[in-house]
């Protein structure tokens, strides 16, 4: 049988604790300071993306934990005179490191942004499925860059031209909604065959 010795187990000790002091992303609980860590993000009046937005905050705003509900975060900003509103919790981290904004060159993985914006727009699928029996769209991508890549289906492309133009307009009214107006955003329309057949920057 193997012994760790006193030395072995100071030192495991030692970069557990450090590991978990960068570790970025501290689970924060009721009353805990937070700062925005986007240009600007929505404060909306309840937890989810179909809740009005009553506030929206700059980068670097300073709020307070009240509690949580899945991803997303109810606060209160003194600074705005804001007793309650809810955040994306990933827009948030703990006052004392915050985390840097957000660039157009990040990967798809660490961008909260899209993630509201693929929240926001399965809702909306979900409700044009409802109401005309048809899937107009398929996966939802981001390749980087702000870049949103959405895959049509053969009844999206059966569609007048007027209403596929309405539904672009659409998505990037989403957009504006889920993240904030004023964020650039690419839209690429990529075809069952995987060939681009749209790309529109706003």
């Amino acid at each position: 049988m193997k012994f760790i010795t006193l030395q072995k187990a100071i030192w495991f000790c030692g970069a557990v604790l450090v590991a978990g002091m960068f570790s970025g992303n501290v689970a924060a609980a009721p009353g805990d300071r937070l700062s925005v860590t986007v240009n600007r993000t929505n404060v909306r009046s309840g937890p989810s993306t179909s809740y009005p937005v009553v506030l929206q905050l700059q980068q670097g705003s300073k709020v307070i934990e009240r509690q949580r509900h899945d991803v997303w975060v109810e606060i209160e900003c003194k600074a705005a005179d804001l007793k309650s509103g809810w955040i994306h919790a990933p827009l948030l981290s703990e006052d004392k490191n915050v985390a840097k904004p957000i660039t157009l060159n990040e990967a798809a993985a660490s961008d909260p942004l899209f993630e509201l914006f693929t929240q926001a727009f399965e809702e909306y699928k979900a409700k044009v499925k409802s109401k005309t029996g048809r899937m107009y769209f398929g996966k939802v991508e981001n390749p980087g860059n702000r870049v949103i890549q959405l895959t049509i289906t053969d009844d999206w492309l059966k569609l007048p031209r007027p209403e596929r133009d309405e539904q672009l307009t659409e998505i990037f009214n989403i957009w504006n909604a889920a993240v904030g107006d004023g964020v650039p955003i690419t839209v690429d329309i990529i075809d069952p065959d995987g060939t681009r057949l749209i790309s529109k920057f706003k």
